[in-house]
């Protein structure tokens, strides 16, 4: 046990994780190749998260399982045939031993059929992995030529692409502009909040596709996704906004929905929301994503179906809009469902009460609650 005077140890600062993925013939492998020679990536670990695909190298291709190789560039790379937190963890067991080279970020590439969640809950919810790992973004490949036929018939493909912080438009130096634009379109439907680049970056730029968005050029692009004329309604409400998806084939029920909110909300308020949503609607809510006001102090919140990661404060208020605003991007769920709790809990910490351990009005905590009973009747919880 420990004892009083007992303290954490420093772990460091936690190495970034960065997530590639994309349907099958996208461009990952070739991304990959290109981003180990890239300068300023040496120290990087690349993880094949499936054995079997068409690798890095014919040495990955052959690699027994969890070999790793520390490849002319000063880069390694594995590949995963067994559990991906096993590996992970002995990993950063062996860096910090010395038995391998001290990488300094960790790429993973997923399989082309691959739902990314499952993986960020792996380092999410993972005791140990979350102490020495973060995620710094997922990197999404779409193919030009065959995205938009694979988008509107791979329900993975939407899931991917929704998963992703930034999306690379790939192969687009041999489709036409009006195919080019068409997969675009798509993309920017699905995911209103992802960053989109078309084409091929140059070498000497093509390593920036790893690192995490500009938290304030991030932020402003949640806000454009959140854009209505809310200043026309009484700014003492939460106001909505929804559309549907084009009726293609495998986006058909996923929709946008925005919330913006001009009061605050409490730390503790916002921590039982995220829960219960995440709990009761998490794989509904393919993502959530934006800007909260909390206590005066802007957070970012990011969300991918249950992986809700801890809110990030941030330096400033982007364009200087101290209002909450949220996007959601879901499927299967009733947008007034979702409605309901938000209003329940009404952001507001007026007359703050202790009530099962966190503060807010006891009021607002009761509509909470009742709305929470809808969320789960409507999943026979």
């Amino acid at each position: 046990m420990m004892t009083e005077a007992a303290k954490v140890p420093d772990l460091g600062p936690r190495l970034p994780v960065t997530v590639v993925t994309g349907f099958l013939g996208s461009g990952k492998t070739t991304l990959l190749n290109r981003l180990l020679k890239a300068p300023g990536m040496t120290g990087t670990l690349v993880i094949v998260n499936e054995f079997g695909e068409v690798g890095l190298d014919h040495l990955l291709i052959e690699a027994p399982q969890e070999e790793t190789f520390l490849l002319k560039n000063g880069c390694l790379c594995c590949a995963v045939l067994g559990d991906l937190v096993t590996t992970l963890t002995n990993l950063v067991d062996r860096r910090e031993a010395g038995d391998i080279a001290p990488f300094e970020r960790i790429v993973i590439e997923t399989s082309g059929m691959a739902d990314p969640t499952p993986l960020l809950q792996t380092v999410v919810n993972d005791a140990f992995l979350s102490d020495h790992l973060e995620f710094a973004c997922v990197l999404t490949v779409v193919d030009a030529v065959n995205g938009a036929h694979v988008i509107d018939h791979h329900f993975e493909s939407v899931k991917q692409v929704i998963a992703a912080d930034r999306v690379l438009i790939s192969k687009a130096d041999i489709a036409p502009i009006a195919v080019i634009d068409t997969v675009r379109d798509k993309v920017s439907h699905l995911n209103s909040v992802a960053e989109i680049v078309v084409g091929r970056p140059a070498d000497d730029k093509v390593a920036e596709l790893i690192v995490p968005p500009d938290a304030m050029e991030d932020a402003r692009c949640w806000m454009k996704a959140c854009e209505h004329d809310h200043h026309d309604h009484d700014h003492d409400h939460t106001h909505h906004h929804h559309h549907d998806s084009h009726g293609d084939a495998a986006g058909a029920g996923v929709f946008t929905f925005s919330v913006v909110h001009d009061g605050s909300v409490s730390k503790d308020g916002l921590r039982l929301w995220m829960n219960a949503i995440s709990r009761y609607k998490g794989p509904k809510l393919l993502r959530v994503k934006g800007v909260v006001n909390v206590e005066g102090v802007p957070y970012a919140v990011n969300a991918v179906q249950r992986v809700f990661h801890e809110p990030t404060q941030m330096d400033d208020w982007p364009g200087g809009d101290q209002s909450t605003r949220i996007v959601f991007i879901a499927t299967q769920i009733e947008k007034s469902e979702l409605e309901a709790t938000v209003d329940a809990l009404r952001f507001s910490t007026t007359d703050g009460e202790k009530v099962g351990g966190l503060e807010f009005a006891a009021a607002d905590y009761q509509r909470f609650v009742t709305a929470l009973k809808g969320f789960a009747v409507s999943e026979h919880v």
